[in-house]
């Protein structure tokens, strides 16, 4: 790291747009993330998150995928400027990701050993005999027992917990400067989950990294996150300090969000759905697009399309509300963060 990159974010996202035909996935989403900083983003499916963490990492088929707008600033350089062969050595070394369902990313065919080493070998930053000993010693971070054992079984003959653990070494063993973690916990049980979400946070301390951690679940993302994005139909909605989105959501939709989370030690309160469905992202609302399923929605909110404003000072919304036009929501206080 260079005395001039010391000051600026690790990454910045500026006007990206990312669409698919005639469908637009990503609408002009700008946003940055500091080094050491964890940044989650959460939405319902459907809001854009994943397709977001994709073209970070240009991960994307180019057709169909296209870029009408935006740049992808990593450490100085727009990632979206990058010829193959230069983003290829960007990948896995600089920039990894865990990816959501380890059962469909790992290889049935190939070994674990294989396949946790194979980006120390594509980088060329050691050979075989330091890919092994890469390999050991990123498996054992993870957790896993005994793993130079580990190196000749194959996916099937773990569990689940093991999988994703195997997915994190291998996002992990070229020691990356930001990690994207894709909904890590989605596949596992409600044990498991709590277990892979405090190794992350282990790691990422014990390495100062970077990380961009995509999900739908606010309350596993309120033990992680800096700050918080909220994406709703491609578009960013809320973004702020996770303790200041978690106490005062200024976006109907993170309120909504957060009264259909689970509260630890509260059965009493019940979960409230948000009602309808996410709209058509080729022929989108005309106005606000969370407006057709927002209860609080005036009839400005169908008309004009609201921008995303700083509402206090480091909390940004797209909405045309205050928050005390809100309807009253079930509280989502009890959320730890």
């Amino acid at each position: 790291m260079t005395a001039a990159s010391a000051g600026r974010p690790l990454l910045e996202v500026r006007d990206l747009t990312v669409r698919f035909g005639p469908l637009t996935a990503v609408n002009a989403v700008s946003f940055s993330v500091g080094r050491g900083e964890t940044v989650g983003i959460v939405g319902e499916s459907g809001s854009g998150k994943t397709a977001l963490a994709h073209a970070v990492m240009r991960l994307h088929d180019t057709p169909p995928a296209t870029y009408p707008s935006g740049e992808v600033i990593f450490d100085g350089h727009d990632l979206l400027r990058l010829d193959e062969r230069d983003m290829r050595a960007v990948r896995g070394a600089d920039i990894a990701m865990i990816f959501q369902d380890p059962m469909a990313s790992l290889n049935p065919v190939f070994t674990i050993g294989d396949q946790v080493a194979e980006a120390v070998l594509t980088h060329g930053r050691d050979g075989k005999a330091g890919a092994r000993r890469r390999t050991i010693d990123a498996l054992a971070e993870t957790g896993l027992p005994d793993p130079e054992s580990l190196l000749d079984k194959y996916p099937h003959e773990l569990s689940g917990g093991m999988q994703q653990r195997v997915m994190i070494a291998m996002a992990l063993v070229m020691r990356p400067t930001l990690l994207i973690a894709d909904e890590p916990t989605t596949a596992l049980d409600v044990t498991i989950q709590a277990q892979v979400l405090t190794l992350l946070d282990d790691l990422r301390r014990r390495h100062d990294m970077t990380v961009l951690f995509i999900t739908h679940d606010l309350g596993a993302l309120a033990r992680l996150a800096d700050r918080v994005l909220v994406m709703y139909a491609g578009h960013a909605v809320e973004l702020g300090a996770a303790e200041a989105v978690y106490r005062a959501p200024r976006m109907p939709y993170t309120v909504d969000l957060l009264a259909a989370t689970p509260r630890p030690g509260d059965r009493a309160q019940p979960l409230r759905p948000i009602p309808g469905a996410m709209p058509d992202l080729i022929n989108p609302p005309r106005g606000c697009p969370f407006a057709p399923r927002c209860r609080s929605a005036r009839e400005i909110c169908h008309l004009t399309k609201p921008v995303l404003e700083e509402k206090v000072d480091g909390h940004w919304a797209r909405c045309h509300l205050q928050p005390n036009e809100f309807v009253e929501a079930v509280s989502p206080a009890g959320i730890p963060v």
